[in-house]
């Protein structure tokens, strides 16, 4: 229950800029961008994910006060979403595989289990799909703020 008689709540701040160097500054940046490569060419290759994602939680304290923070975070919501989206169109897509197998070698099943498999064989190619073009986006979105040198929404 909300209690009206206090008045107005004062807004959260955020907090204040911690005062770097300029190395210190470039050091973060420089990071900051090794960690959006290696997550897209994850988007490739897959493994360089673990490396990002170590150094982006490992680097996530020191980057606090600056607009860097924001992108490790984007980058930090971007990887557990995509995660996500993965692992639910895989599921999907076994799902589909097995029930597909099971209409497939077993002539008395009934004809549904072939067409859930079909359907959920494209709604978790049309999941994975969306999922990788939504990274994507993401990556490309966060370099083009950090080479304007701009903080992440969020």
């Amino acid at each position: 229950m909300i209690d009206h008689t206090k008045g107005p709540q004062p807004a959260r701040r955020r907090p204040r800029p911690i005062a770097r160097s300029p190395q210190q500054e470039q050091s973060l940046r420089n990071l900051t961008l090794v960690v959006y490569v290696l997550y897209g060419l994850s988007l490739v290759t897959g493994l360089p994910v673990l490396l990002a994602l170590v150094l982006n939680y490992a680097r996530l304290a020191e980057s606090r006060g600056t607009l860097y923070d924001s992108h490790l975070r984007w980058l930090l919501r971007t990887f557990w979403w995509g995660l996500f989206w993965l692992l639910f169109g895989g599921a999907l897509l076994v799902a589909g595989m097995a029930s597909g197998s099971i209409g497939a070698s077993n002539a008395y099943v009934d004809h549904d289990y072939r067409v859930f498999g079909i359907v959920s064989f494209f709604l978790a190619a049309a999941v994975l799909f969306l999922d990788w073009l939504w990274v994507v986006t993401r990556l490309v979105r966060g370099l083009l703020n950090w080479n304007d040198h701009l903080a992440m929404p969020g």
